[in-house]
């Protein structure tokens, strides 16, 4: 693994460049991290690894309007849980009525209805999270669906260090070039907080199927990602024993 050395120097190099511009389109909120990624040396994927020698890179701006992703996971249990969740739960797309939606976002500290159809929560238990479903009366629907907490500590592995960067955003020649202006570092992501933040509702689950809209596959079933979120960074942070400001 680099080291904290290694990894702020490398956003220094990254830093004196200046504004350089945008890999990705203008309206993707991975752009500021996947420029930074791209000057890093890193080449783009949806690896289960971290990003830079067992680093992982997230950015302010993945933390300023949306949700960000932890890391997608399927269930351990049943196996093909994310189409099995879809054509059990999923409810027909209003455009494309032979796709299907299932989108949630899903706590252990209450309760929420989606489609005006289920109800949905986790249940933390001693070794798993599991999924209940309840039906509009509130009767249990289903309880089959769960994750380990073994297969959720090895995806958490990449989380391990995690360098949070920030930068400023500016239109040259009609394009949009990010300079790199802070990073922060979030050392030893300790599991055991994983598990108690997600109890008091601070992570949660989110299913992300919805079919596309155009391209090739307009029409289609897209699971965009399903897994385990979060929304402040500040929230984040507490799941490391070190913060350092680089």
């Amino acid at each position: 693994m680099a080291s904290v050395k290694k990894i702020k120097t490398e956003f220094l190099r990254i830093k004196n460049l200046g504004f350089v511009p945008n890999e990705k389109s203008e309206n993707d909120d991975s752009a500021i991290g996947a420029t930074f990624e791209k000057y890093l040396g890193v080449k783009e994927n949806n690896s289960k690894d971290a990003d830079f020698q067992g680093w992982e890179i997230k950015t302010k701006k993945q933390f300023s309007k949306t949700a960000t992703s932890l890391f997608s996971l399927k269930p351990s249990y049943p196996k093909g849980g994310d189409r099995y969740m879809l054509n059990k739960f999923g409810e027909p797309d209003e455009d494309f009525p032979n796709a299907t939606n299932l989108n949630t976002s899903i706590y252990c500290n209450k309760e929420k209805q989606y489609y005006k159809k289920f109800f949905y929560k986790l249940k933390l238990g001693d070794d798993r999270i599991t999924l209940i479903v309840k039906d509009k009366n509130k009767k249990l629907f289903d309880n089959s669906v769960y994750w380990l907490f073994s297969d959720i500590r090895k995806s958490a592995k990449k989380l391990r260090n995690t360098a949070i960067i920030n930068a400023e955003k500016k239109e040259i020649d009609g394009k949009s070039h990010f300079k790199y202006i802070e990073i922060k570092a979030l050392i030893n992501c300790n599991f055991d907080r994983l598990i108690k933040y997600f109890s008091s509702g601070l992570f949660y689950y989110e299913h992300r199927w919805s079919p596309d809209k155009t391209g090739k596959r307009k029409g289609k079933n897209h699971n965009h990602g399903g897994g385990f979120r979060i929304k402040k960074s500040s929230d984040f942070e507490k799941l490391f024993e070190h913060v350092i400001e680089l």
